[in-house]
């Protein structure tokens, strides 16, 4: 992203001023605060103002160095800059307050949510809060010629772009969220909430998603549903909600694969939300519309542009091969469970080096490897002495 880039999300009142009011309520004097996907540290600085004694902002990109140059030039000494990715770089101890508002347009998706568990699991004090601390999911069905002329264009019966029919590749473009600018007249009702979750508690996949539905007053053809999130900031409400100005959220179009036709008093029963997985974290998106017989399903899986063997990797009918990843994985796991120390660990990694890598190399990838399966509680950190997992 382009400094431009950030610069530009300063040109959101709204939005920062309600996040400023809000984080002047909440923080008091003497807390200390972590910010998470900090960008310019605009809120790690209304942090400070509103008496913190210490903020960490981190932020995994670049436009980190020009933060904490802005902060040394507005003489914020209280607000450290960390460049790197939580949880590998973030403070040692917990905080009072957290602020996370780097979502994307689903509000909670793989890494938005492992991100959220670990804040609220491990960087956040008993009794500390959370900014925002409620979500809920909106919804609205979509009549939108244009957006389907688009997710269609090269594949109209009049225009084969280049002489070839590219019909084979609408399964996967129906079945993928399409990350689009929907207008206020693109909705052919009005917004439903499906689901209002408390982020504080790290909702479960199974939480996450809803239903909902229209009766509808005069016939409309629909080609899909708008799905945003509103997050409660304060006395406000926050939206990516189509006709506003999402900035950093975006708006997602989540497309049917051929127009669903309604009728004057039909009902439309849409429900939307991700798979529900055994960690709890949310799985593919998922969405269907039913109105009468008639009903449209879109799975998010089924949009990945890859073979089974890209999915499952296989060597030979029935057998799995493992990620060079995974591989390193297995070796750090072998070697806890022969009780091997971490040191003896990254020393059997460097010993152990793949062809093309370096003993540092191999060693530094085991060192990443350990941090990412402690941030998923995969393995549990002991003091020395103390009985192991």
């Amino acid at each position: 992203m382009t400094v431009e880039y950030y610069r530009g999300l300063l040109d959101q009142p709204i939005r920062i001023e309600a996040f400023r009011k809000h984080i002047h309520e909440v923080v008091k004097k003497g807390d200390t605060v972590l910010e998470v996907g900090a960008g310019l540290g605009t809120y790690a600085f209304f942090a400070a103002d509103a008496g913190a004694a210490r903020v960490t902002a981190v932020e995994g990109g670049s436009i980190n160095s020009v933060a904490s140059t802005i902060g040394r030039y507005n003489g914020y000494s209280n607000v450290e800059f960390l460049q790197g990715w939580y949880p590998t770089v973030g403070p040692e101890e917990r905080v009072d307050v957290v602020i996370f508002e780097d979502y994307p347009p689903r509000l909670l998706g793989a890494d938005s949510y492992r991100i959220l568990h670990d804040l609220v699991h491990k960087a956040l004090k008993s009794g500390g809060q959370l900014i925002p601390s409620r979500a809920r999911y909106m919804a609205a069905p979509v009549s939108s010629p244009r957006l389907w002329k688009r997710l269609r264009r090269f594949t109209s019966e009049d225009d084969r772009a280049y002489g070839i029919d590219w019909e084979p590749m609408l399964e996967y473009m129906h079945n993928q969220p399409q990350e689009s600018v929907l207008r206020a007249e693109d909705l052919a009702h009005e917004a439903r909430v499906i689901r209002e979750v408390d982020l504080a508690s790290v909702p479960h996949a199974a939480e996450l998603g809803g239903e909902t539905s229209w009766e509808f007053n005069e016939p409309a053809v629909l080609h899909g549903v708008a799905y945003w999130f509103e997050l409660d900031v304060g006395e406000t409400w926050l939206s990516n909600a189509p006709e506003t100005d999402p900035g950093s959220w975006g708006n997602l179009f989540l497309p049917f694969e051929k127009p669903l036709t309604v009728g004057a008093k039909d009902t439309l029963e849409v429900a939307v939300g991700p798979v529900k997985t055994r960690s709890g974290r949310p799985g593919w998106l998922k969405w269907s519309a039913v109105c009468g017989e008639d009903k449209r399903t879109g799975h998010e899986f089924k949009g990945q542009p890859a073979s089974l063997e890209d999915v499952l990797p296989v060597e030979s009918a029935g057998h799995l091969k493992l990620s060079a990843d995974a591989r390193v994985q297995a070796r750090i796991l072998h070697q806890i469970e022969k009780g091997a120390s971490v040191s003896e660990i990254l020393a059997d990694l460097a010993n152990g080096a793949d062809s093309g890598k370096t003993r540092e190399e191999a060693r530094l990838a085991g060192e990443n490897v350990i941090r990412d399966l402690i941030s998923r509680s995969v393995l549990i950190k002991v003091d020395n002495g103390s009985e192991g997992p």
